[in-house]
């Protein structure tokens, strides 16, 4: 079992909630400080799987020390967001709301788009930071949506999915049935949600990503063709000042055609482009566990 998986099991997660629910904000830090310690020194696969997705992210300037530390970073930032989605898993919307910041004026134009009822919207997360967090509150603000997950989830995946139900999403694994559902959400002028950088190794559509091939998912781009949806991509990112903070783009102008499948090519392209501006910008904030690159 590969340690990322091990990670995901339901065992494994009981045990985050419960030490996470009963350890102080120091002790979590202190817990975060030494898994990304303790796994820079371990280097399991999930590890060299950080790492060579570093690499590609950093370019050729990055020495081999540039890259361990900022997968030790990577890791320790993860078990931090872990903690800190762990620590408050059981309390009140309200409270939710109030720990990751969201432009008042973003919501309010999502909040227009939805009343309108004209044209269904597309939200796509980065795995940036702690985006299980910032959609906790985002579904705080009486916007029901879908969320499409991955197509096989773990067990402590299905734990998590049984949680965001709790905040406003109506999530499901990605299966024929539940695309089809979320078309219908799109045309009737409803929200979905699903991820832009998780990449689909079985795809048939590769593009340039961060200046090499990958199989970042064309499934987005597909939904969006299909359904004329309004697309925007969003992204949490930590600062000791702010916390956590969701950002997010502004209605993107997608690419329309009488060519269908080029219009998606070229939308996973400029979704492929947005993505790398907000991982740049906090590579170590990355929390990507799959290989994007061959």
């Amino acid at each position: 079992m590969r340690f990322q998986d091990f990670l995901s099991t339901s065992a494994v997660t009981r045990t985050g909630f419960a030490v996470a629910r009963y350890t102080p904000p120091f002790g979590g830090r202190l817990i975060a400080d030494v898994a990304g310690y303790s796994l820079g020194l371990a280097k399991p696969e999930v590890y060299w799987t950080v790492r060579n997705n570093l690499r590609v992210v950093l370019g050729p300037t990055a020495t081999e020390k540039d890259l361990h530390e900022t997968t030790r970073r990577v890791l320790r930032h993860a078990a931090l967001t872990y903690y800190d989605f762990f620590h408050v898993i059981d309390r009140s919307s309200a409270e939710i709301r109030g720990l990751v910041k969201l432009d008042d004026d973003f919501l309010q134009k999502i909040h227009d788009t939805v009343a309108a009822a004209d044209r269904g919207l597309l939200v796509l997360s980065t795995h940036m930071s702690n985006f299980d967090l910032a959609g906790f509150a985002f579904g705080t603000h009486n916007l029901p949506l879908l969320g499409l997950t991955v197509a096989d989830p773990t067990t402590g995946f299905l734990q998590l999915n049984d949680v965001r139900q709790r905040f406003g999403f109506d999530v499901e694994p990605i299966t024929p049935q539940s695309l089809r559902k979320a078309i219908r959400r799109l045309k009737a002028g409803g929200v979905v949600a699903t991820g832009v950088d998780r990449p689909i190794p079985d795809d048939d559509i590769a593009v340039e990503f961060f200046g090499k091939p990958s199989y970042l998912p064309a499934g987005p781009a597909r939904l969006a063709a299909l359904t004329g949806a309004k697309v925007v991509i969003v992204s949490c990112v930590h600062d000791k000042e702010f916390g956590y903070r969701l950002q997010s783009t502004d209605f993107l102008d997608l690419v329309e055609t009488d060519d269908r499948k080029q219009d998606i090519i070229e939308n996973t392209r400029l979704f492929a482009g947005i993505v790398e501006q907000f991982i740049r910008a906090h590579p170590e904030q990355w929390m990507m566990f799959h290989p994007l690159w061959p």
